[in-house]
């Protein structure tokens, strides 16, 4: 019972903040979602007002994320792109209080991309890694929940620093193909800390077909070394998502081989997935629900979650997500058993 008050507690301050942030004052050329258009430039971004109320650990109402997205279009040579972040600054803990730190800046991504023809991209700097989907595009009012599904984010580098080339032709039977090389570490890397690991000298593939307008289909591949260790690893993935009616079914999952597994505990390989299953009950609200596996490089015990949850998006760039997460079997450190809401909006 101690759980569930302090959970709509803070849930009730999230709503309010996010009523007050749907209905700002807004220059008379400014459209909420797009950002402001400067000249060649445009400066957008988003916010992410989350609750975590896992139990047994913390509550907290935090930002999850303030990114600022500047993007340049000046000709075919020079298109500069950059996003930087603010994670994780508690607003309120579970003893009313915040936390008297700042949380962190991290430069998300810093690239180029030079465009060779209306298909062919060349791109140079910091970039997300292209592997699955969620990576992509993991800011919170795109992506279905609150909660991130580890797969999404544990086996690889999320970001790569270097160089990649990305077709997206317009012929419906040729998938979109991006292939990038890391050839040393991370640039403005996050604190280890914050990462299962580090990697250096990284390169892969993923491609992507799209079935219909909004259904697709991709599959990863990556080899890597990590960091400090000199270990190899080899990934492979798929991703899809298929509409039908109301109904949207997505999923990811990879399996990874490393060389020389390091620990009396290690394995030589770690693998998981998620199955993610959402319903509109009407063009704003709907509920979803997702079941997830992980079985760790470091562990012989195979983790497993469910996640049930609902969202209301008043407009585009706006939503609203409550959901529990539960563990199933493992231990519950794939992503901790508790409540979990947020806001968002796309500015």
């Amino acid at each position: 019972m101690a759980h569930s008050k302090g959970f709509w507690g803070l849930s009730s301050v999230i709503i309010t903040l996010g009523w007050c942030a749907s209905t700002p004052v807004l220059a008379d050329d400014y459209v909420l979602g797009h950002g402001l258009d400067v000249g060649d430039f445009n400066i957008a971004g988003y916010s992410n007002i989350a609750l975590d109320d896992s139990f047994g650990q913390r509550k907290a109402l935090l930002i999850d994320d303030l990114s600022l997205f500047v993007a340049g279009h000046i000709n075919r040579w020079i298109n500069p792109f950059m996003e930087a972040e603010l994670a994780g600054p508690p607003l309120i803990q579970s003893n009313g209080s915040g936390s008297g730190t700042h949380g962190s800046i991290v430069l998300e991504r810093l690239y180029n991309d030079i465009l060779f023809t209306d298909d062919w991209t060349l791109r140079g700097g910091k970039m997300l890694t292209p592997v699955g989907e969620w990576n992509l595009i993991h800011a919170a009012p795109l992506v279905a929940t609150s909660t991130r599904p580890i797969v999404t984010r544990h086996s690889f580098s999320e970001y790569t620093t270097g160089v990649s080339v990305l077709y997206s032709g317009a012929k419906a039977l040729m998938p979109e193909v991006q292939v990038y090389w890391q050839p040393k570490g991370e640039f403005a890397a996050r604190e280890r800390s914050a990462v299962a690991r580090e990697y250096d000298d990284t390169a892969g593939a993923h491609l992507n077909w799209p079935i219909g307008l909004n259904d697709k289909i991709g599959a990863s591949v990556q080899y890597s070394t990590i960091k400090r260790t000199g270990q190899t690893q080899v990934l492979s993935g798929l991703n899809g998502k298929y509409k039908f009616g109301n109904f949207t079914l997505e999923s990811e999952a990879t399996f990874t081989s490393i060389d020389n597994p390091i620990g009396q505990s290690s394995r030589s390989t770690e693998y998981g997935g998620y199955i993610l299953g959402s319903y509109a009950i009407t063009e704003t609200i709907s509920i979803f629900s997702w079941y997830e596996l992980f079985q760790p490089r470091t562990s012989a015990i195979l983790s497993e979650d469910i996640l049930v949850g609902a969202s209301w998006r008043p407009s585009p760039p706006l939503v609203w997500k409550v959901e529990y997460v539960g563990s199933v079997s493992g231990p519950s450190d794939i992503n901790r058993t508790g409540y979990y809401a947020s806001f968002s909006v796309l500015f």
